[in-house]
């Protein structure tokens, strides 16, 4: 179900050829953005997929992925640049001394089912670490089979970089992006990464739990230091209100610096619309196996 729509009548398949098209896509939802070449952006779109938590499969978000694909007449265009950034699939970090490309799949070793995966890696260097990831092939052909030219990578990638570059250098900073069912969270101890995690939720609860476990686990006071929330939260929704209970300074994330939407494409917060600017702002390219 589509939820969100902004495309400038600039964005024809014509002008297309000029511009960069970045998708953030996951069991949750896809979202999809395309900035011209001096930066500005031309389209904003988000898709949600309404399944529960609990029971969304692989092979539906196959489905619902594809109808998505088949549904939008722009990923039929040509783009000069395409990135596509997976959320929620299997993803770990690995510290740069014990990091090795040839070995990626025995990092899964007792973490995942056989079955067949394509295996990947981006570089953290602000972290000095790597997060490497196995893809469900399935997802990956689709995406090739609409977009072969797309670079893929996965979601921490320019989260933990976004992160990264926002948090304050003396003191902790807990953050919090959150997808409809899904949710990713990281502690920051000036500027260095003691913490992250990806989980899933039906209830508001459920947030509470994830948010106030990590707090706990490094003794840090929810009275004190304070929550920044991007993605999927309104400030009247029953997540936001739960969370107010127990974590005393709640925020909305200011998109990254430099990074500015137009007035047609802000009937979502800004702040609903971080994870496709954090990919379009993000720089390398990911590795794939």
């Amino acid at each position: 179900m589509t939820t969100f729509s902004f495309h400038d009548e600039r964005l024809t398949a014509a002008y297309a050829v000029g511009c960069d098209l970045h998708i953030v896509a996951g069991a949750d939802g896809c979202a999809l953005l395309v900035s011209d070449a001096e930066g500005h952006v031309v389209a904003l779109k988000r898709w949600h997929f309404s399944r529960p938590a609990s029971g969304h499969s692989s092979t539906d978000t196959l489905t619902d992925l594809r109808g998505v694909l088949i549904g939008e007449r722009m990923f039929a265009w040509s783009f000069r640049r395409v990135r596509w950034a997976w959320v929620g699939a299997n993803a770990t970090l690995v510290p740069r001394r014990l990091f090795r490309a040839e070995d990626l799949p025995a990092y899964f070793k007792l973490l995942l089912h056989p079955a067949a995966y394509v295996y990947g890696y981006d570089e953290l260097p602000e972290l000095d670490c790597f997060v490497v990831y196995a893809l469900d092939a399935d997802w990956v052909r689709l995406a090739e089979q609409f977009l072969p030219q797309a670079v893929q990578t996965h979601f921490a990638q320019p989260l933990l970089r976004s992160w990264r570059s926002v948090a304050p250098s003396g003191d902790y900073d807990v953050r919090l992006h959150l997808h409809p069912q899904s949710a990713q969270i990281a502690v920051f101890d000036r500027q260095n990464l003691l913490f992250y995690n990806t989980f899933t939720f039906n209830h508001a609860n459920d947030l509470l739990y994830f948010t106030l476990l990590t707090y706990e686990q490094f003794r840090l006071n929810p009275a004190e230091i304070p929550l920044t929330i991007s993605g999927h939260l309104l400030e009247d929704s029953d997540g936001w209100r739960t969370l107010y209970r127990f974590v005393e300074h709640l925020r909305f994330a200011a998109l990254p610096q430099a990074a500015h939407l137009p007035e047609a494409a802000r009937e979502l917060p800004d702040h609903c619309q971080w994870d496709v600017v954090a990919l379009s702002r993000l720089k390398g390219v990911s590795r794939e196996q």
